[in-house]
């Protein structure tokens, strides 16, 4: 049985598929050591992989919300672990392999977080350059989620750089399938809220490709409002269902944030709802350092200005 389950997660991109099986069959890892499954909602046509000792699952499915990807890869998967990964992400050559030295040193660990590199496409220097070094790691007991401002301590993340235990997976499948947006969070909210240990590793095991797809950087204002609508009611429902304090910490800190986004460029029902959103704001500050509330009550100030003026400033510091 194979330690780790790389669910790798794509809706109509063939060509970064393709780029990140090869990131895969050119892990360093024992193929015993994981697996590779591959969950689509289209036709991927002939993909050729040449280590025939791992093994490699596709799964089609008729749904293309990301939700029900997830769900079909964990419900299929037969590693102890679960690591996700975008289609348009690649992973280091040792990523694999440092989790297994980790979960090896760790194995209570329910979690495992490493850092990530940008990148704008396949030949970008620092993909060709970066040698994936590996970096400190620190383990967090469950007693220090509720005790330190552990979200202050951890370096951003993304969907491609989380690992946790099948377990915990399962967990959050039973809680809903009424989630639409906000998956990357959800999970790493899940982890925060049931976990025993966690680990953060700082080694940049991810590449995380930045692109004009991605909603943060859209033109199109009405686009990102019904993304910001949806956000925040997925926050809302995250916060019933939670208890732990670094999890409700964390989910009413992205919640807020997208409240200050759509507050910013003028969506329409965030207008409709601003004395309640300022007072949900002002309650959300109490609990945060000042670095974690710069950014949504700079761009409340801007909207009661120039909307236009700060949507431009948006998509500077969301992108």
């Amino acid at each position: 049985m194979p330690l780790v389950s790389v669910i790798l997660t794509t809706h109509d991109r063939p060509q970064y598929v393709r780029e990140a099986l090869n990131s895969l069959e050119s892990q360093t890892a024992s193929g015993n050591d994981f697996e590779i499954l591959i969950v689509t909602d289209y036709d991927l046509g002939e993909l050729e992989f040449k280590r025939k000792e791992i093994q490699l699952k596709i799964l089609r499915v008729s749904e293309t919300q990301l939700w029900y990807k997830h769900r079909a890869g964990i419900e299929n998967s037969s590693g102890s672990y679960i690591s996700f990964m975008d289609d348009d992400d690649l992973f280091c050559p040792r990523k694999i392999e440092r989790l297994v030295s980790l979960i090896g040193e760790v194995p209570e660990t329910d979690m495992v977080v490493n850092g990530k590199l940008f990148f704008y496409n396949i030949t970008d220097k620092n993909i060709s350059g970066h040698q994936c070094s590996f970096l400190d790691a620190f383990t967090f007991e469950s007693s220090e989620l509720m005790n330190r401002k552990l979200n202050s301590f951890v370096p951003w993340y993304n969907l491609s750089s989380m690992t946790i235990r099948r377990e915990i997976a399962i967990q959050g499948l039973q809680l809903t399938d009424l989630l639409i947006r906000e998956i990357d969070p959800f999970w790493y909210i899940t982890c925060l809220d049931r976990s025993r240990k966690i680990i953060y590793d700082q080694s940049e095991l991810t590449f995380y490709r930045r692109h004009s797809g991605g909603v943060s950087r859209s033109d199109n204002r009405q686009k990102v409002c019904n993304y910001a609508k949806e956000a925040i009611e997925s926050y809302d429902f995250m916060l019933r269902i939670f208890n732990q304090r670094a999890a409700l910490q964390l989910a009413s800190m992205l919640q807020e944030e997208w409240i200050g986004k759509s507050m910013a460029i003028g969506c329409a029902q965030t207008e409709a709802n601003k004395i309640g959103l300022i007072l949900g704001l002002l309650h959300y500050v109490r609990f945060q350092s000042f670095r974690y509330i710069l950014k949504p009550v700079f761009l409340l100030f801007l909207s009661f200005f120039s909307y236009n003026f700060s949507y431009s400033l948006y998509k500077i510091f969301y992108k």
